[in-house]
């Protein structure tokens, strides 16, 4: 956990590996200690957390789903039914997303291929994902599809907005010296954010909140 603080993601997998092995022999030993199979769950549970973090999503989706397979085992033999419950839940929401996220960040055409309801959150998930990779182009690319999206929906163009001003901080966020070329995407992108943002307001997007905070700036 600490290494996760710091932003030392290798780290923390490794440590929570060796945390996995032990919880799984401990388990082994006494099958019927409810707590020793709760801290086996949790292994997986935050195993599966690092690796969602690293974007490796198929590996996450296989240890939430060990995860849930241990619980149902303690449910099964009665241990802790109401919480293992619970916790099948929250595991099984952590699965969905993982599923949800391999198609995002998949094949290009694939996600396109995506039910329209579900393709702008799509998108958005991809972008961000993207630029954690440092993938810059995806994002904008995804960003872009965003905005095009018809008919325009105000939260769709909104969302477009804050992923073109994330992707304008990227160009110039480890630099200390931009190049001009940088210098100038930069603002590019915020020009489209901005934008996209008049183009929000017109289709009827309003945060009373947003607009509180920005007349105090």
């Amino acid at each position: 956990d600490v290494f996760l603080t710091l932003g030392r993601t290798d780290d923390a997998l490794t440590q929570f590996q060796d945390g996995l092995k032990i919880s799984r022999v401990l388990s082994e030993v006494d099958p019927h200690d409810a707590q020793k199979q709760r801290d086996l769950m949790i292994s997986h549970y935050k195993l599966g957390d690092v690796q969602v973090q690293a974007g490796r999503f198929d590996q996450a989706h296989g240890l939430f789903t060990e995860g849930i397979a241990v619980l149902d085992g303690m449910i099964a033999q009665g241990q802790s039914v109401k919480q293992s419950q619970q916790e099948k839940a929250l595991l099984e929401q952590r699965r969905q997303f993982c599923t949800v996220a391999k198609l995002a960040t998949g094949d290009w055409d694939t996600l396109l291929k995506a039910d329209a309801k579900v393709l702008p959150q799509l998108l958005l998930l991809r972008a961000t994902e993207m630029l954690k990779r440092g993938e810059l182009a995806h994002a904008v690319t995804a960003a872009d599809k965003l905005r095009e999206g018809t008919p325009k929906d105000k939260n769709n163009l909104y969302n477009a907005a804050c992923l073109y001003a994330r992707c304008a901080e990227f160009v110039t966020k480890v630099k200390p010296a931009p190049t001009d070329a940088e210098q100038a995407e930069r603002q590019k992108l915020l020009n489209l954010a901005i934008d996209c943002l008049k183009e929000s307001l017109a289709a009827g997007w309003d945060d009373q909140f947003f607009f509180e905070n920005t007349q105090r700036v």
